[in-house]
């Protein structure tokens, strides 16, 4: 009921703007918790990349609170 539940929203989503492509919801760890993408899209791929972004983004954070810090 869950997993029919979020790809049904998942589907809304990508039909509710012609510039949506595809959609997924990704655990930060990478795993793929539901997703509508397109055939030629490889859903461990996607969840791989986007928990590499998300790792990026958490240490440039990480980084620049740091900076902050040192400028004072």
């Amino acid at each position: 009921m869950r997993e029919e539940l979020i790809q049904s929203m998942l589907s809304d989503l990508n039909g509710g703007s012609a510039d949506i492509e595809a959609s997924a919801i990704i655990s930060t760890d990478g795993l793929t918790i539901g997703s509508a993408l397109s055939s030629t899209m490889d859903e461990a791929r996607v969840g791989a990349m986007a928990a590499a972004m998300l790792s990026l983004g958490e240490r440039t954070a990480t980084e620049l609170a740091a900076a902050i810090w040192n400028r004072s």
